[in-house]
């Protein structure tokens, strides 16, 4: 319109505390036109005036000068029809002015009213609609309203009281101008605004010590920032939101990315923590973990924090989608400028056409969209716009030659290898990690190393260490490691229980007098009628060195497992089938497992589909998402204890055993021939047991072995916890 019409005035009135204001019976009244179903509801909620209290300093009061106060007019506080009702009661004066003036714009957005019209009708126009307005209860406030032209003289409007908009104006939060510079200044305070969001989310914290910070902060950042600014990407050209000014300075889109992986690696604790350089880290592949933080949790070992400067012409062309078809209808004088945009020589056809050639091609026929709304536009191209980021950042760690890297990758690429980041820790089944299991958790889905102060150390189990803790995802040193496989099974079992299958323990015997013994048995599984289903979990590591050959293919690693599983327990006894139920520990699901899965999945009756229990997060609340982030959540936050536990071992042992050498050095004794004892090739160092701290000092010798025994014997409270 502005393009049309550029010495036009754009107006925006803003009523005087609308909403309270309205006359009821001005809303009574739309609402029998439009929709007259409502009205035996609408009079027994607004037919009679009800009482209000107002609380002031803890004090509550129900009259005013003596007479009590009233709730008389505006639809109520609350009210979730509220903003229906009100459009009802102003529809009849902005129908009434389209009718006397058809040539010009008249809309409003609830109680914003918008006005274009020729510099010489706009105080007639405005004039009008205050008056309709006011016969209504609604009162304008001239200080809040203003007027915008690109080339037109406001002088008129401006001796009403009016704010002179000088380069621009905001419309419902989003810069409309002909002045490109200024609506990049707008965009611009956009992000600054963002700012004070994203730090509050880096610096909450919570009096409850175990509270998992770095879970909270993360799911904060996902679905209230990163797509944040999608509103104003929709609302503007792409070349304003995702193309840069200079090849120097950073489009809006791409310093929001910015932004947001920033705020990333501070909650991962990149720096802080792990002692990485969050601008310049690189993983085991070689690559900047930057890509993969932006692709999709469901696959590619993503975090969901898509890169908006991707999805500009998206947003842009699924705006579009939706407006084209009902812009006419609320602006008849351009009806030719919506219609044919496949053709038709408009600025808007040409940024359309331009935007959608930039997209992933699919079938959009641009001439259908003034025909009708077409939802899902930009839902459906960003899937396509991640897949194609996936599929490229696959290619990178394929083409990298790095064997551990690449097994890495493929045992996280799966569709439900990343449900625990998609758990919201709402109810206390889904509030498993701790803070620090998920930072390692995180830090290993991302390849990146979690204890290079430890490279080149060796595990109490006698294998290396490797920087990216890969090692400690295998140990059967740690107590943790029989832990996680007892936490899968139960809920395997509960899972199992929740759907009536009859979910047991396998029990002796099956075999015959072998010692053969699985795991779980559904007494109940309707897919084979008559015959039990056995299972036998085994969690297996990609990275592990036995299994990196297999591990190049996707779901290697579980397939040689299962593999060895069958050998196994083939054949199995009467009436019964086996199934090898294998987990990768980056996430990914065996064959088996998938296929036990999705064969439960479609037996289930459409109420079992859903849960309706209060504790259940938004985002779980049907069986198949709820299962699957609970045995995701419990992998990975056994796995983290696991790191943890194996990280403080070796740190202990590394650390404090060169501080013991350093000291054995330079506390050697001097070493005689009439001596024995002091003559023995290995030093000895001096210490104190609890015990005999009291009698007299001990002397032991001091070979690496020992001198880490000496050191647990000490009060030391953080050993306590180790028990490895």
């Amino acid at each position: 319109m502005m393009e049309l019409h550029p010495d036009w005035l754009f107006i925006e009135l803003d009523g005087q505390n609308a909403f309270n204001s309205l006359d009821r019976n001005a809303m009574f009244a739309g609402a029998k036109e439009l929709a007259p179903h409502l009205l035996p509801w609408l009079r027994t909620c607004y037919e009679h005036a009800t009482p209000l209290v107002w609380m002031c300093n803890g004090k509550a009061y129900d009259t005013h000068d003596g007479k009590p106060l009233l709730s008389q007019v505006g639809p109520r506080q609350g009210d979730p029809l509220g903003s229906d009702l009100f459009c009802m009661g102003t529809h009849n004066n902005l129908r009434a002015m389209r009718t006397k003036y058809p040539d010009f714009m008249i809309d409003a957005y609830i109680d914003n009213v918008y006005i274009a019209v020729p510099a010489d009708r706009a105080v007639e126009v405005v004039q009008d609609m205050v008056k309709l307005q006011k016969a209504i209860g609604i009162d304008t406030n001239f200080g809040s309203s203003g007027v915008y032209s690109p080339t037109g003289d406001p002088t008129a409007i401006l001796n009403l009281g009016f704010e002179h908009r000088k380069r621009g104006t905001i419309t419902l939060g989003s810069p409309v101008s002909l002045d490109d510079t200024w609506i990049r200044e707008q965009l611009q305070q956009v992000l600054k605004d963002h700012e004070p969001r994203i730090e509050g989310i880096l610096q909450l914290s919570s009096p409850e010590p175990q509270f998992n910070i770095p879970q909270a902060q993360y799911i904060l950042l996902r679905w209230c920032a990163s797509s944040r600014i999608n509103y104003w990407l929709r609302n503007n050209e792409p070349r304003l939101t995702g193309e840069r000014e200079s090849a120097d300075i950073a489009s809006f889109a791409e310093q929001h990315d910015d932004n947001i992986y920033k705020a990333f690696t501070r909650i991962i604790g990149a720096e802080d923590v792990f002692g990485l350089d969050p601008e310049n880290m690189l993983n085991i592949a070689s690559l900047s973990p930057r890509e993969q933080v932006q692709l999709s949790t469901a696959g590619s070992g993503g975090f969901g924090l898509p890169a908006q400067h991707k999805l500009c012409n998206a947003a842009y062309i699924g705006s579009w989608a939706l407006a084209a078809h009902f812009v006419p209808m609320v602006a008849p004088m351009l009806q030719e400028h919506t219609a044919n945009l496949d053709s038709v020589d408009t600025n808007l056809a040409k940024n359309i056409r331009n935007a959608l050639s930039k997209v992933p091609q699919g079938h959009i026929n641009l001439d259908r969209l003034s025909q009708r709304a077409t939802p899902n536009i930009q839902r459906s191209l960003a899937e396509q716009i991640n897949t194609d980021a996936a599929e490229e950042y696959k290619a990178k760690v394929l083409a990298s030659g790095n064997k551990v890297g690449i097994a890495a990758f493929h045992s996280m690429d799966d569709d439900k290898a990343g449900n625990w980041l998609d758990a919201l820790p709402s109810s206390p089944m889904f509030r498993l990690m701790d803070g620090t299991s998920w930072l390692l958790m995180a830090m290993s889905r991302l390849m990146l190393p979690v204890c290079k102060d430890l490279e080149g150390a060796t595990c109490k189990c006698g294998q290396p260490i490797d920087v990216y803790g890969h090692h400690f995802l295998t140990c059967k040193h740690c107590k943790f490691y029989h832990r996680r496989h007892e936490d899968i099974l139960k809920q395997l079992l509960a899972c199992g229980n929740s759907v009536d299958l009859r979910t047991v323990r396998a029990w002796a015997g099956m075999y015959g007098n072998s010692n053969k013994l699985w795991d779980i048995v559904f007494l109940r599984w309707p897919a084979l009628p008559g015959v039990k289903l056995g299972a036998d979990l085994s969690i297996t590591s990609a990275t592990c060195p036995s299994n990196l050959t297999a591990a190049q293919q996707p779901g290697g690693a579980a397939a040689a497992r299962a593999k060895k599983k069958n050998e196994k327990y083939q054949p199995v006894p009467t009436y019964y089938e086996f199934k090898p139920f294998v987990l990768e520990a980056f996430g990914r699901w065996g064959p088996e497992l998938a296929e036990w899965w999705d064969t439960m999945l479609k037996g289930l009756s459409s109420e079992q589909r859903k849960l309706s229990s209060d504790n259940t997060p938004w985002n779980a609340s049907s069986f198949k998402r709820h299962w699957a982030q609970r045995i995701s959540l419990n992998l990975q936050s056994n796995n983290g204890l696991m790191m943890q536990a194996a990280l403080d071992a070796a740190r202990l042992e590394r650390h404090t055993l060169s501080l013991i050498a350093a000291q054995c050095t330079a506390a050697q004794p001097s070493t005689s021939s009439d001596d024995p004892a002091t003559a023995s090739p290995a030093a000895s160092v001096t210490t104190t047991s609890p015990a005999a701290r009291v009698t007299s000092p001990v002397r032991v010798a001091a070979t690496p072995e020992n001198l880490y025994n000496t050191i647990l014997d000490q009060d030391t409270p953080s050993l306590a916890a180790l028990d490895w």
